[in-house]
């Protein structure tokens, strides 16, 4: 047992444990978010994803996106609703 788990009680060291990897995926999110400004925010995302902040996507692109990236669609089918 380490010197913190004898200091924590079992729920609270769960919870210490948590909030450790919360903050690791946090600090892993920043780092995107400053690659991001780095590049040119968010005018540089829309240029590189070929959009518009307030108008989406072109119409016209559709086909060729869908192409390049495949559909969005989900495969599975979603479950039947019971009526009763």
């Amino acid at each position: 047992m380490s010197h913190l788990e004898t200091h924590l009680q079992l729920g609270e060291l769960a919870a210490f444990q948590e909030v450790v990897r919360l903050w690791q995926e946090r600090d892993a999110r920043f780092q995107d978010l400053n690659f991001l400004r780095r590049r040119g925010g968010e005018d540089w995302l829309l240029r590189a994803l070929d959009s518009h902040a307030t108008q989406g996507l072109s119409p016209a692109s559709l086909e060729e996106r869908r192409r390049r990236f495949g559909s969005n669609r989900s495969a599975r089918q979603p479950a039947p609703c019971s009526s009763g």
